[in-house]
């Protein structure tokens, strides 16, 4: 028997390691201290800045720091 609501919690659960650890990654990268123009304009959109493209259920709304990562959205 096939339970697509379990394979769905999964995939969400690891799009949610995969963000969270992103953003860790960003931070401790030292990309927090010069937000350039296109990274204030994603977070003030909401988003957040990938270093990898943007996956379902997120959707691509940007770039940030000058074009080199990816401004997702839920």
């Amino acid at each position: 028997i096939r339970r697509p609501h379990l394979f769905l919690g999964k995939m969400l659960s690891c799009q949610t390691v995969s963000f969270c650890l992103n953003s860790v990654l960003c931070s401790l990268s030292g990309f927090g201290d010069h937000e350039t123009s296109d990274t204030l304009a994603c977070r003030q959109s909401r988003g957040s800045c990938s270093f990898v493209p943007c996956s379902a259920p997120m959707v691509d709304i940007g770039t940030c720091r000058g074009g080199k990562l990816r401004c997702c959205k839920w």
